[in-house]
């Protein structure tokens, strides 16, 4: 019986071994198979992320960009472009800082202006043209300061008074 279990042996040896060398590079081949795999999902990931990082440095910028153009508007008269009152008081706040930093001797003037507007008209010559503007400015005088009246508003208040 001891023989027949040695050839018994010997049999599941030389079975035994192809079956673990075969089992061995399945399993070498799983592990590559899942290096690779994880390989490919971190570059993926990578590009994806990548990817995301500059959509949100675009939309970042385009907010930048936003922003400046809101405050910049913000500051600015629609119609004529220059400062308005937000835009005076930051350049006044400004320049005061840079005066303060820098030490140097200045002074500031705070002025009032009171405007009277026309339009030249198809029947117009140079003075009915001033003469309604110099209407208007008068009226912008005597309703305060910082006023601006046209020529429209000037013949509207004449024609009530009549």
């Amino acid at each position: 019986m001891m023989s027949e279990e040695i050839h018994v042996s010997g049999d599941v040896n030389v079975i035994k071994s192809p079956l673990m060398n075969k089992i061995e590079n399945i399993n070498m081949r799983i592990s590559c198979k899942r290096e690779q795999d994880m390989h490919r999902l971190k570059e993926k990931t990578l590009e994806d992320m990548s990817s995301r990082l500059s959509e949100i440095k675009e939309e970042a910028d385009e907010i930048r960009r936003r922003s400046q153009e809101i405050e910049f508007e913000s500051m600015r008269d629609a119609l004529t472009g220059l400062h308005n009152r937000k835009g005076y008081d930051e350049k006044l706040s400004e320049t005061i800082a840079h005066v303060n930093r820098y030490n140097i001797k200045s002074s500031v003037i705070i002025f009032s202006i009171s405007i009277g507007l026309s339009e030249f008209r198809k029947v117009d010559d140079s003075n009915t043209v001033f003469e309604r503007a110099d209407k208007a400015l008068y009226l912008a005088k005597a309703s305060g300061k910082n006023m601006v009246k046209t020529d429209a508003e000037s013949e509207n208040r004449k024609n009530c008074l009549k």
